[in-house]
């Protein structure tokens, strides 16, 4: 805050003589922002229309033929679904640089994770039932992760401690859970190759 004038003003961090809220670096904000937006939206937007143009025009295969990286594992109707998940990465990066206050990022964060979480089950994108319990599993725990974070304000060092052996486990848990389940996935594909 200015002393007197009631109006907080910000200041680089690692040069405190930039005063950020001066015009010029008002306009640089500015000029950040919308190349953000215009980045963060109108590449998955813009991947989205050329993809949806190149399956009206011809059809869903050969359409995965040009663009495979963009549609494989995804079910026909649910072709745009990278797009979903390239804006969802993009909130989660807009709540960690917009978003000053930890707590508010925490809770932001969650409700944005929850949103998705729910999407995904209610589309059922992919054409794997074990991609989206997968899918489901790791927005669920990083879900739990950020609600359990907002433990840590308030707990003892001991109890810190605690959690975070709780949060370790749980993450390390899900990272061998998804390991297993390529490997098993991987060894049925290898299978089915070897018997045909």
């Amino acid at each position: 805050r200015t002393p007197g004038s009631g109006r907080t003003e910000k200041f680089l961090a690692i040069d405190k003589g930039i005063n950020c809220g001066e015009k010029e670096y008002q306009y640089y904000r500015m000029l950040a922002i919308i190349f953000a937006l215009g980045y963060g939206f109108g590449i998955p937007l813009l991947a989205a229309a050329i993809v949806r143009v190149a399956i009206m025009r011809k059809n869903f295969e050969s359409a995965s033929r040009a663009f495979g990286f963009l549609l494989m594992g995804y079910r026909q109707e649910r072709w745009y679904w990278e797009a979903v998940v390239m804006v969802r990465k993009l909130a989660v990066v807009f709540i960690v640089v917009f978003i000053q206050n930890p707590k508010v990022q925490t809770y932001v964060g969650m409700w944005v994770v929850t949103f998705a979480l729910i999407v995904h089950l209610w589309c059922r994108p992919y054409d794997s039932d074990l991609l989206i319990n997968l899918e489901a599993f790791s927005l669920s725990i990083i879900i739990a992760t950020l609600n359990l974070s907002l433990l840590y304000e308030d707990l003892e060092p001991l109890y810190e401690k605690a959690l975070t052996l709780v949060l370790a486990i749980a993450t390390l848990s899900v990272m061998l859970l998804f390991g297993y389940f390529l490997a098993v996935e991987g060894l049925k594909k290898a299978g089915e190759a070897i018997q045909k």
